[in-house]
C-alpha cells in the first residue's frame, strides 16, 4: 500500500513533528525540529478528537445518485429529498399484496397456463421488446372493460390474455393510463 504524506498545521500541540498513522495516511504536523514523545503524541491525538478537532481529512462530498438532482452529500447515497429512493422501489398499490388484488391461486395457474400457451414469448413486440415473456396482460385491460360491463370471468378468459416481457408490458400500461406510449 503506497503512504500518502498530508501536512496539518495544529496550534493546540506542542512545537515538534508529529508523525502518526490513521485509517492508512501518514500524518505529518511540523510544530518544531526536535523528536517527539510518542506518549504525548497519543496525548494530542485524543485531545483533539475530545476538542472535536479531526486529524484526519474530510471525506469530499458527492453528489446525489438521483439523476438531475446534484446536491451535495456527505456519504454516498441519495440527500434528504431523494431519501425514499434508498428502498430500490415503491409499491404502486400501497400495502396490498397480490391476492387482495385478486390474482390468487386461480391467477397463478391460468398465468402459467397463458404463459405455456405462448411458448414464453412476447405477443406485444415493441420497440424495448425482450422477446422473453414473465408477465400476463390483458388485451383489453381491466379498467376499460369494466366501462363496458364485461363480468369478471370475461375479464380473466383466456381469449383476454397474453403473455408479455416487462418493458412491453410497461410501455402497454402506461399508454393506456394516458401517460404517452
Amino acid at each position: 500500500m503506497a503512504r500518502k504524506s498530508i501536512t496539518i498545521t495544529v496550534t493546540a500541540a506542542p512545537r515538534w513533528w508529529l508523525k502518526a498513522y490513521l485509517c492508512g495516511v501518514l500524518l505529518a504536523v511540523q510544530v518544531t525540529g526536535r523528536e517527539p514523545n510518542w506518549q504525548r503524541v497519543r496525548y494530542w491525538i485524543g485531545k483533539g478528537r475530545q476538542d472535536g478537532v479531526s486529524l484526519m481529512v474530510a471525506r469530499p462530498k458527492t453528489i446525489c445518485r438521483k439523476g438531475g438532482c446534484g446536491a451535495l452529500i456527505d456519504a454516498p447515497g441519495y440527500c434528504d429529498k431523494h431519501a425514499p429512493l434508498k428502498s430500490g422501489w415503491n409499491r404502486s398499490h400501497g400495502t396490498k399484496n397480490s391476492t387482495e388484488r385478486g390474482y390468487d391461486y386461480a391467477w397463478q395457474q391460468l398465468r402459467k397456463r397463458i404463459l405455456r400457451r405462448d411458448k414464453g414469448l412476447c405477443q406485444i413486440k415493441g420497440p424495448t421488446c425482450r422477446y422473453v415473456a414473465r408477465e400476463v396482460d390483458h388485451k383489453v385491460s381491466k379498467a376499460s372493460a369494466r366501462e363496458q360491463g364485461w363480468s369478471d370471468a370475461e375479464i380473466d378468459d383466456e381469449s383476454n390474455l397474453q403473455s408479455a416481457c416487462s418493458p412491453c408490458h410497461a410501455a402497454k400500461t402506461k399508454a393506456e393510463r394516458g401517460g404517452g406510449s
